[in-house]
């Protein structure tokens, strides 16, 4: 197929080239002609009849001759009654003559009831003639000679060479078919052999070698394959010595391992299975005898494979485990027994946890600014845009949704720089009264709005602190800004700052309010990306869900720590652990 496919093509384009190449030839032969032609043609204005002149020059120009005047009406045509001929002017040659001076055209004669190619050059007074009028001005168009020629005996010779092709095309096809199966007869037996000697030595039939019968690729991969099979029988006897220090190594792994036989008797287990289900055996035991383990050991009897799943207990602690079950093969192939391998993967879940919902919540947070904004524009577009007051008022909306994303898109930059280690931090000598008195002038407008008091208390001679001064005042601006968004009016907002005395290294600035509260579930989360204990009002405030996450992660930068402390309906602290500098 390849090689009909390359002489087809082959034979396509040499037909093509040749067609091209003698209809060139033709069309410059007709051209010189008809030039010679131009140089006998008697004055058109004083022979309206030109066929005899075309009929005597015929059979030496070997073409078909016609002579038009300039409107196209034939004067003159060497095989035609020029009186029932139809009006040349708009043929394709007579025009690209017109226009380029001289012009080509392939078409079939209805006339002549073949294809015939017409060449065409312009008939102009001569110079000489103006000359003796005495005038200066262009040669005028008289008329126009067409030349035409059948492509009769072209067409003939290309189809014969197209039939030569197609023959040459099928006798090299019958050849390469002749000479495939040959080759691939000769491919076949080796392979066979190769099979035969591979299902051999998959058998354990190890001693056995094929003999080399060539030096091609297949007499390397025959001699690949021999000297496969003899380090195969030597590995097979370093398996069985390495054997006894496998089951040495299980011991060491830091997953929890637990062999059973096929009676589910326990034979083996290592530390770590302690360390997940405690000291007491009886706890061991009543999870290898749940539901969930004794259908992976039958699933293991069963398909001779490995199988695993998931689960949780609760005592002595919450954790999720995944469980994998392998069983342990004997002579007959048949399981003797399971390998039990126990994972602790509640940190994984729980980042699994994490990463879904930190999706969903950029998503939603995303989506609900977004669809605003759509919404408002879609109502201006609609007309409302007209309502001068209307309009002043979405646009006003859709500018305070605006601003909430780029808060947003602000936060979750900050936050990714932190964590990629691209916010530089210029640590220095700050004092705490200074940096806090800014903030506190910063938010106590907001504050006094929501009528709510801002405090400060301070110990005597307090130290400044080890840290960046931008960060810092960010870090308690968001810490009292929360305060004030979650404290009803009425209530108190504190920062208090004091050395540590069990750790004279590290200041203490807790930040109070008399707020909401917290629930205890929700404290680990906190500090989360996009986590809110109140979502709605979060959003209602205009928060992004990402001001504590910033502030956990700019507080770890400068080494320091943060804890959160709260009760429902009495308030929520959080402590910052800072450096003192020294």
């Amino acid at each position: 197929m390849v090689v009909l496919l390359c002489t087809g093509v082959l034979g396509l384009y040499l037909t093509f080239t040749l067609k091209s190449f003698f209809i060139t030839q033709i069309e410059q032969h007709l051209f010189s002609e008809a030039n010679l032609l131009l140089s006998y043609l008697p004055d058109l204005s004083e022979n309206p009849s030109l066929d005899k002149f075309a009929r005597s020059l015929k059979h030496q120009v070997e073409a078909r001759i016609t002579i038009l005047n300039s409107e196209g009406k034939v004067l003159g045509d060497s095989d035609q009654i020029p009186s029932s001929m139809e009006n040349h002017l708009f043929r394709l040659e007579i025009q690209e003559a017109l226009q380029k001076g001289k012009g080509t055209a392939i078409r079939f004669s209805s006339t002549l009831h073949q294809n015939l190619i017409y060449v065409a050059l312009p008939i102009k007074k001569s110079s000489r003639a103006l000359e003796t009028s005495g005038t200066s001005e262009a040669p005028k168009l008289m008329g126009f000679l067409q030349l035409a020629l059948p492509l009769t005996e072209l067409e003939h010779n290309l189809q014969e060479i197209q039939n030569k092709i197609i023959l040459g095309s099928l006798m090299a096809m019958l050849l390469a078919v002749i000479l495939g199966i040959s080759l691939a007869r000769s491919l076949e037996s080796k392979i066979l052999s190769i099979i035969a000697f591979t299902q051999r030595i998959a058998h354990g039939e190890l001693e056995e070698r094929m003999k080399v019968t060539s030096q091609d690729e297949l007499g390397t991969l025959i001699q690949n394959l021999n000297q496969m099979a003899e380090k195969l029988g030597e590995e097979l006897k370093v398996v069985f010595e390495e054997k006894k220090e496998k089951e040495t190594i299980l011991a060491s792994l830091t997953d929890g391992v637990l062999v059973v036989d096929r009676h589910g008797k326990i034979i083996l287990s290592n530390p770590v299975m302690e360390k997940l289900f405690g000291p007491d055996t009886s706890k061991l035991l009543e999870v290898l005898q749940s539901q969930t383990i004794q259908n992976l050991i039958e699933e293991v009897q069963e398909k001779k494979s490995k199988v695993s799943d998931e689960i949780q207990i609760l005592s002595p602690r919450k954790i999720d485990l995944a469980v994998e079950a392998v069983p342990i093969k004997g002579e007959e192939e048949s399981p003797e027994g399971t390998i039990l391998v126990f994972r602790d993967v509640t940190r994984i879940k729980r980042l699994e946890q994490m990463r879904v919902d930190f999706v969903a919540n950029v998503s939603h947070e995303l989506r609900t600014p977004l669809t605003a904004i759509k919404g408002f524009v879609e109502t201006l577009l609609d007309g409302a845009i007209d309502d001068k007051d209307h309009a002043v008022r979405f646009l006003k909306i859709v500018a305070s949704h605006s601003d909430r994303l780029s808060r947003l898109l602000d936060d979750l930059l900050t936050l990714s720089n932190i964590e990629l280690g691209k916010i530089k931090i210029e640590r220095s000598v700050v004092p705490v009264e200074q940096v806090v008195q800014s903030v506190l002038l910063m938010l106590q407008q907001k504050a006094l709005d929501k009528g709510i008091q801002l405090t400060f208390e301070a110990s005597k001679d307090l130290p400044p602190v080890l840290a960046d001064r931008d960060r810092l005042i960010q870090i308690l601006v968001n810490l009292v800004d929360n305060g004030i968004k979650y404290t009803e009016k009425g209530g108190r907002v504190s920062i208090e700052a004091r050395v540590r005395e069990d750790q004279p290294h590290l200041m203490e600035i807790a930040i109070k309010d008399t707020g909401i509260g917290i629930p205890e579930s929700a404290l680990p989360r906190l500090g989360e990306r996009f986590y809110r204990v109140d979502k709605a009002r979060s959003r209602a405030e205009g928060g992004t869900g990402l001001g504590l996450a910033i502030v956990k992660h700019l507080v770890e930068v400068h080494e320091g720590s943060m804890r959160i402390e709260s009760q429902v309906g009495k308030g929520t602290t959080v402590r910052l652990m800072l450096p003192i500098a020294t």
